[in-house]
């Protein structure tokens, strides 16, 4: 907020005047007549503000009737962001010997104005009002009426090399590149030189620059060691672990891996695993042969079949019934039926007709059709087939019998 000195100074040509006894005073912009900021006073024996059209402090005028001094100083303070231009209008009353009268003073001051109030330079730029204008004093990088436009700093255009950060300085007039490990140079561009440029770890092993670029450490693939992995230690496999025909593989330096071969396990191939035949799987006395550890093959005993054995031989292959008798398979048994004129097991035995004497009554049999059927000779008084009829004492020719 800007601050004014008003000072009021009472002359007249009058010479009963002996000053003025009463003050009415305002700051109003020029051409609106509109009142603005506010007043404080220093001799407040005799003067006072007061508001006027609402706004405390808005006018000054007088406590008392004694007569005041010619000359007096009052305080005008312009209102935040006034960038108006302002006239003080004062209305003072008169003593006269005989009575008192009002009159209109002249303006005493004009065109107080305060451009800078409102603080319009921008990014800490310093205002200087000049009249009914201004100037702003802008920092760097800025420039523009109000300090609005940001110049091209020196890092924009990216000057540091290889990685490295630039730092506006000196009132972001120059810079300077903090550079990264390996470099040097105003702009970073100077390669300097490392540990490992010369490539010092052996057998493949990988370098990495340490204690600042001033050292290096290698880290060295497997099977080797050393500061510059220029030494091959003895592995796990030199010491032959496997057993059992195993195949050593080395994994790194401390460890390895069999690889076992058949009816062996173990990280060292040390236990025989169990093998299909150890449960006797062959029936019927085969004999089991082990393929690996998962599978097998039996030999079969003479008359057995299948994967196991467990198939038993055919009782009617080849067929064992003579005399073209049929075969009945009863398991490991087996049955015949024979022929007529034929039983037995396997209808070895052959049966005549008359074998069973089936002629009664003292009857003859006799076998006739190549002993296929037989005839009785029955004695007198009997007949029948098989003599079988009697009450006749006659010899009765005997009939044909054919056995089924």
């Amino acid at each position: 907020m800007s601050t004014f000195a008003v000072t009021v100074i009472k002359s007249t040509s009058d010479p009963d005047s002996v000053g003025f006894m009463g003050i009415f005073m305002q700051m109003r912009r020029t051409g609106t007549d509109q009142i603005t900021g506010t007043w404080s006073v220093t001799d407040e024996t005799n003067f006072k503000t007061v508001s006027c059209q609402g706004v405390s402090d808005s006018a000054v005028t007088h406590r008392n009737n004694i007569q005041k001094v010619f000359l007096n100083t009052f305080t005008w303070n312009a209102p935040f962001g006034e960038n108006a231009v302002v006239n003080v209008v004062a209305t003072y009353v008169d003593q006269k010997t005989t009575f008192w009268v009002k009159e209109m003073g002249q303006t005493l001051s004009s065109k107080a104005s305060g451009l800078c109030n409102t603080n319009p330079c921008q990014n800490g730029g310093s205002c200087l009002q000049s009249g009914n204008s201004f100037t702003c004093t802008c920092p760097t990088p800025y420039t523009g009426t109000t300090c609005q436009t940001i110049t091209a700093l020196p890092c924009n255009s990216n000057p540091c090399l290889n990685g490295g950060t630039c730092v506006n300085t000196n009132q972001q007039s120059s810079f300077t590149c903090l550079c990264n490990a390996g470099y040097a140079g105003l702009r970073c561009e100077v390669v300097l030189a490392l540990p490992c440029n010369s490539n010092p770890c052996l057998n493949g092993g990988s370098c990495l620059n340490t204690n600042q670029q001033s050292s290096f450490t290698c880290m060295c693939n497997a099977g080797y060691a050393g500061l510059r992995c220029e030494v091959v230690p003895a592995l796990p496999c030199t010491s032959n672990p496997c057993a059992n025909g195993g195949t050593c593989v080395d994994v790194n330096q401390q460890s390895f891996v069999c690889s076992c071969l058949a009816i062996y396990t173990g990280s060292r191939c040390e236990t025989l695993s169990a093998l299909p035949c150890n449960s006797n799987p062959c029936a019927n006395g085969g004999s089991c042969f082990n393929t690996n550890q998962q599978s097998f093959f039996c030999v079969c005993s003479t008359g057995y079949s299948g994967s196991r054995c467990d198939q038993a031989p055919d009782p009617c292959s080849p067929n064992p019934c003579l005399q073209q008798g049929t075969c009945i398979s009863l398991g490991n048994d087996f049955f015949c039926v024979c022929p007529p004129l034929s039983t037995g097991k396997t209808c070895n035995e052959v049966v005549l007709p008359c074998d069973s004497d089936p002629c009664l009554n003292g009857g003859l049999c006799q076998g006739i059709n190549m002993q296929q059927q037989l005839v009785c000779a029955c004695q007198m008084g009997f007949s029948g087939t098989l003599c079988e009829i009697g009450g006749y004492d006659q010899l009765i020719p005997s009939l044909d019998v054919e056995i089924h």
